[in-house]
């Protein structure tokens, strides 16, 4: 059989091609290639996201009045009505028609309310809507978190099963034909291969192939439905939002082969064997009927698949993008229910991951080549598919010179590194018939990350029918702590950016390999109450550390492994923990994890009732939940001579109404009396059927006594005494003294809420956007605030903008089910008018570029302010390029005081671009150059002011960038003197002071470690005598 894929006409999908920066402008098409069909000089463009489709994540507060506006079913659509109207203007102005909940209800509705998922919508315009702008007008609505298109993904494409000894994959024994570029074929190649460069599969599976019971969904294009080399469990189609999940789109096959790597069913002398060849596959169709995957599919097949048993998640499939809100969200929901996910690093040859793979929490998979290396691309531009990069080094022995696999960062562990590289070009199952890559069951030459994603993903689900109580954090440690070193003509020893921690080792992973470094885990108990608080820290961390170190969030630490620790004061407190071992070492950081109240008054349950238990009770009996000041005695007496019929022994019961709280104590003062040495004995029951110790009375002498019980009784609660002496006939004068009988709940009443609040800045220019946060005691259960310009909210921590003139009286009502309270800050925010000339000036000035393939093009965002620190529209900019292509352009600025210019495309172009303001103009304002911020910056990163030499400043520098958790921010003067170092994030707000002091002339260096900051761009801004440097950073967590 001949397989010649470069005369394929099928339309089959592959990564996507282009790698855009963040922040640029992106076209609606893009030209694209799947790598499964080999070499092709051009390819038609096809949408980069769906038309007229916006998927938005709305604040708290107006997902409630949505939700209450009009109760929609998921994947149902109505009318767009939200219940504000300020945001139906803003989707009409959209051209929104329609809208409809995104998701079906979440498995796990805890975590799904944490990460937002219930305040998700997908709203729809008609065909001629520009998705991406409405998307961006949306966004800048207050009642929106955040609004994206819905892009579009594109998949990256010894046992006795016959095909097994073509997977080189497997065991390698050089034994894979190469790609013929004659005749455009590998049945026509050489064999080529390392002899051992592979996943030691066969001494994996001498462990097993894989439990059954493990589950590996492929989150695809589907899985052909009745395919004999499959064990499938049930899967879904959310492209068609159908149970179906058969691979029969308009561009079928590639799930199907996807598969077969990751679990063909091994040793039923059938086809091909994959790598967890007893493991089973759950097929998750992300295409729909005409073969488009689009994201607001994968967030459902993400939900979907995990709610419904899988164990690891593999996408072969991606975009260009470095995020997106509501997939980052889906994919947080299954990580944090203990799914591992997997994803493809993409087939540009690009030094640029694909989304998902470069999220934190995905495993990003690259392709190894048989020799022993990455998989590289040609260094000829005449041999790779359109938007792949050649390589310098050339392509690698494979033969298929028109993709290589894309690296990523060049930090160890950044999300965006590879993490291992993973066979590709593998024998796979195929559709039956000819309904897929071949006319027959199984397919040869599946190609791409695509192949090597499930493969990777088979590896981790042979780690968990190992060890099926490990994490997804502990899984990502052993495939890639055990991963074989790739030393290579570009990848040197140790992890490198090309190949991550190297190729990946079946069997080291299932045996376990050598040590690993810890992963930090904690919990707590209990999570909140009044001071004191003793909370029990216990220490869940992987990895087996040898040391910990604690920070409690109130200046306490520990070093003990499992500590507890005692809170003293109000306030919420967030507490790390970091660990460590010879390998290395790992922290994790729960904000606002403990809260402590104030303590409540001490609340006593006297008895209600006095219940007599067996017999009668002649003499002296009183209840003795009456408060008369003297002691209370229940005596026991003969009457008649007749003890057997009248007697009591002395056994009574009280009923109490006890409240809940953070202790429940037993409070008893009583003494015993009896002349044949009784005592007695005190038990407690909730249903009168099973009783409970508490404590036995023996002295003749008053003495006081206190039990503890479980913090969470309350309710009704029983008491009884009894004699020791139940013998009949022994009727002895015996008495319980008892003078004080109660329960006592410290700190578990509640209390009517004291109203308190402060806002942030209380003054400045409109528009003002002031962060009111809630400060008030007693646990208020509700908020009503009232802004002074006839805005009001209901959130607890609010943040509301004043947009015209004037002083603004706050006010704050809150309440709880036993009060209310409010309070008012008369005059409490004063605004401006904005201004305070008529001078303009630049305030930032950001420089990326855009790449498209070889073609990329630099990009300069300028923003213009007044004196201010308003946005100034209608200026008109003018700027000065230099670098790989240049001149000078002028751009107009809009209503956020925003300029964009764009420079020509130009292929494969060397150095950097850089951007100057020569000038502006505008009608009113008069340009202030020398109150610029900044005026000359390049896409390197960094940026300094108008008349300031370069090298005079010697360079303000952040390593890593991207970071997380924390960059070092490096500067050096050329003369002391005082130096202000603050940080500013994309609106120009000061977050962080760094340094306000005098510094000496030479090098210094200060850790930022922004730990409860959002991923996002920051500026770090430097103010010394020598002038004003500024250096962009990147926040990636």
């Amino acid at each position: 059989m001949m397989h010649s894929p470069l005369f394929r006409t099928a339309f089959l999908f592959a990564l996507a091609c282009l790698v855009w920066t963040a922040g640029a402008s992106l076209a609606a098409d893009r030209e694209f290639a799947p790598v499964q069909d080999g070499f092709v000089a051009q390819a038609p463009s096809v949408p980069e996201y769906a038309p007229g489709r916006v998927l938005v994540t709305l604040t708290p507060q107006a997902a409630r009045i949505a939700l209450q506006a009009q109760s929609i079913t998921p994947g149902i659509d109505a009318p767009v009505s939200t219940g504000i109207d300020a945001l139906d203007q803003s989707l009409r102005s959209a051209g929104m028609l329609h809208m409809t909940r995104a998701y079906q209800p979440l498995g796990d509705p805890a975590l799904a309310r944490r990460l937002g998922v219930d305040r998700n919508y997908i709203f729809e315009g008609g065909p001629d809507v520009d998705a991406m702008q409405a998307a961006r007008q949306l966004a800048r609505d207050p009642n929106v978190e955040s609004a994206s298109v819905d892009w579009r993904a594109f998949p990256a494409a010894v046992p006795n099963d016959p095909m097994y000894p073509d997977q080189w994959g497997h065991n390698n024994t050089a034994q894979m034909l190469s790609y013929d570029w004659a005749t455009h074929s590998h049945e026509n190649g050489s064999p080529v291969g390392t002899v051992g460069f592979d996943a030691n599969a066969e001494s994996a599976w001498d462990s097993g192939y894989g439990n059954s019971s493990v589950i590996i969904a492929i989150l695809d294009s589907g899985v052909d439905a009745d395919h004999p080399d499959l064990n499938q469990v049930a899967g879904y189609d959310w492209g068609d939002n159908d149970s179906n999940a058969d691979d029969d789109s308009a561009s079928p096959g590639h799930g199907t082969a996807c598969a077969g790597v990751a679990a063909g069913i091994a040793q039923n002398a059938l086809g091909v064997s994959g790598i967890a060849g007893g493991c089973s596959i759950m097929p998750v169709k992300v295409a729909d009927s005409g073969g488009s995957m689009y994201f607001s599919y994968i967030q459902d097949a993400l939900y979907w698949a995990t709610d419904n048993g899988a164990d690891v998640i593999s996408m072969s499939l991606g975009a260009s993008i470095s995020s997106d809100p509501a997939t980052d969200a889906a994919l947080q929901y299954a990580y944090d229910a203990g799914v591992v996910i997997l994803a493809a690093t993409g087939n540009d040859n690009d030094n640029v991951i694909h989304y998902p793979a470069i999220h934190d929490v995905v495993i990003g998979v690259g392709a190894a080549s048989p020799c022993g290396d990455r998989k590289r691309s040609s260094s000829s531009s005449l041999e790779v598919n359109p938007g792949v990069s050649t390589d310098p080094n050339g392509y690698t022995c494979d033969g298929e010179r028109w993709w290589g696999s894309n690296y990523g960062s060049t930090t160890q562990d950044d999300r965006g590194a590879v993490d291992v590289i993973a066979p590709t070009i593998m024998p796979t199952t195929d559709i039956g018939g000819s309904g897929g890559y071949d006319p027959s069951d199984f397919s040869m030459w599946f190609n791409g990350t695509s192949c090597s994603t499930p493969y990777a993903a088979g590896v981790c689900a042979l780690i968990i029918s190992a060890n099926p109580t490990f994490t997804p954090a502990q899984i990502r440690d052993r495939i890639t702590s055990t991963a074989q070193d790739v030393v290579s003509v570009e990848s040197g020893t140790g992890w490198d950016r090309y190949a991550g921690y190297g190729m990946v080792d079946a069997a080291a992973a299932v045996g376990g390999g050598g040590p690993v470094a810890p992963v930090a885990a904690f919990s707590g108990t209990p999570l909140s109450g009044s001071y004191p608080l003793l909370v029990a820290f216990t220490d869940g961390s992987s990895g087996t550390p040898d040391s910990w170190s604690w920070d409690f969030g109130d200046g306490g630490i520990s070093t003990a492994q499992n500590p507890t620790y005692t809170y003293t004061t109000t306030g919420t407190y967030t507490v790390s923990l970091t660990v460590s071992n010879a390998v290395g070492g790992d922290d994790e950081i729960k904000v606002g994890y403990i809260s402590v109240t104030e303590p409540g008054a001490v609340i006593v349950a006297t008895s209600l009732s006095d219940l007599p238990a067996l017999g009668s009770v002649s003499g002296s009996y009183v209840d003795t939940w009456s408060a008369d000041g003297s002691f209370e005695v229940i005596t026991e007496t003969i009457s008649d001579n007749h003890p057997r019929k009248i007697t009591s022994w002395l056994e009574h019961a009280w009923r109490f109404d006890v409240n809940s709280g953070n202790s429940v104590d037993f409070k008893l003062r009583a003494s015993g009396g009896s002349s044949d040495g009784d005592t007695f004995a005190f038990t407690w029951s909730t249903d009168q059927a099973t009783w409970n110790p508490l404590v036995t009375v023996s002295s003749a002498t008053m003495q006081d006594y206190t039990v503890g019980i479980p913090a969470s009784t309350s309710g009704t609660v029983y008491v009884r005494v009894l004699d020791t002496n139940r013998v009949w006939g022994a009727t002895s004068l015996d008495a319980i003294t008892v003078d004080y009988l109660a329960f006592e709940t410290d700190g578990g009443a509640p209390v009517p809420p004291v109203a308190e609040f402060a806002g942030t800045p209380t003054s400045g220019s409109y528009p003002l956007e002031v962060s009111f946060s809630d400060q008030s005691a007693g646990s208020p259960t509700s908020w009503s605030w009232t802004f002074g310009d006839g805005g009001t909210a209901t959130a607890q921590n609010p943040t509301y903008t004043y947009t015209t003139t004037g002083t603004y009286t706050v006010s704050l009502t809150v309440d709880n089910a036993l009060g209310s309270d409010s309070i008012t800050k008369v005059d409490y925010i004063t605004v401006t008018e904005p201004g305070g000339g008529d001078g303009m000036h630049v305030a930032s000035l950001v420089v990326t570029r855009k790449v498209a393939g070889p073609n990329v093009n630099g990009i300069g965002t300028v923003k213009i302010e007044d004196a201010g620190g308003a946005p100034v529209a209608n200026a008109t900019v003018t700027m000065l390029v230099t670098g790989p292509t240049g001149g000078t352009y002028n751009a107009l600025t809009d209503a956020t005081g925003s300029a964009t210019v764009s420079t020509a495309k130009l292929k494969n172009p060397s150095g950097e671009w850089c951007f100057e303001v020569t000038g502006i103009t505008h009608a009113t304002f008069t340009y202030d150059a020398g109150a610029n911020l900044v005026t000359k910056a390049c896409d390197s990163g960094t940026v300094f002011s108008a008349g300031t030499d370069r090298k005079e400043l010697a360079g303000l520098s952040a390593y890593p960038n991207p970071f997380n958790p924390a960059t070092e921010i490096r500067f050096s003067l050329v003369q002391g003197g005082r130096v202000q170092l603050d940080i500013f994030d994309m609106r120009g707000r000061r977050v962080e002071t760094l340094v306000n002091e005098t510094r000496a002339a030479g090098s210094h260096a200060i850790t930022w470690r922004p730990a409860t900051l959002a991923s996002g761009v920051y500026f770090a801004r430097m103010i010394t005598s020598q002038g004003v440097q500024t250096q962009r950073l990147l926040l990636l967590k």
